[in-house]
């Protein structure tokens, strides 16, 4: 009898606080997914960064390299009401906002890397998934100048070096006064799962 096919691995990331969001909504459902163990489909890896310059890039990097993972899906929060796939990372920081340790940081991101890099998570069939369990979806094209599109951009650059290359992106959620916390839950899992089901690891009508 042959042996399982071994699920893929699939990396989550969220962030802790920083000046303006005491309680930040994506760390407390990747620590609320981590506590779940092993999802249906895959290997699921969470991890949450410190909205830190010095330290979230590096993190991210290191784990997609020990992980080598399928799939790396970053979250972060945004001042909006629907939930926002990102399309595009810019290698640029340009906030003026420091990060959790008192940092500002501007300028390219990889002094030598390319000036824009793509999600390649399947943005549609989480979009189309999310859209029918009733969440509102806009895409974005600007993830910003502060951490949210430092570790996109980094991430997707960690993720280009590997073969065969993860999909890699980035989705902003809204703040929980928009979206509470197991509503939250709902739509990652939902993200998780349309990944999962575009590149048949999971059937359709799996739950």
């Amino acid at each position: 009898m042959a042996a399982p096919k071994p699920q893929p691995r699939f990396l989550l990331t969220g962030f802790g606080p920083f000046p303006g969001v005491e309680h930040n909504p994506t760390q407390a459902v990747v620590e609320r997914l981590n506590s779940c163990g092993q999802r249906k489909g895959c290997e699921l890896h969470c991890l949450v960064l410190p909205t830190e310059y010095g330290r979230a890039g590096g993190m991210v990097e290191e784990a997609i390299a020990r992980l080598r993972p399928a799939y790396v899906l970053c979250l972060g929060v945004a001042r909006s009401e629907w939930i926002r796939p990102e399309r595009i990372a810019r290698n640029l920081d340009s906030a003026a906002l420091p990060d959790a340790a008192g940092a500002v940081q501007q300028g390219p991101i990889v002094p030598e890397g390319r000036e824009q890099l793509r999600s390649s998570l399947e943005l549609p069939a989480i979009r189309a998934m999310l859209l029918k369990a009733g969440f509102s979806v806009k895409y974005s094209d600007d993830a910003g100048g502060y951490l949210c599109n430092h570790v996109f951009y980094r991430a997707c650059a960690a993720a280009a070096r590997l073969k065969p290359r993860p999909r890699c992106g980035f989705i902003h959620v809204p703040p929980e006064s928009a979206l509470p916390a197991l509503q939250l839950e709902k739509a990652v899992r939902i993200m998780i799962r349309a990944s999962l089901i575009a590149d048949g690891h999971l059937k359709a009508t799996a739950t």
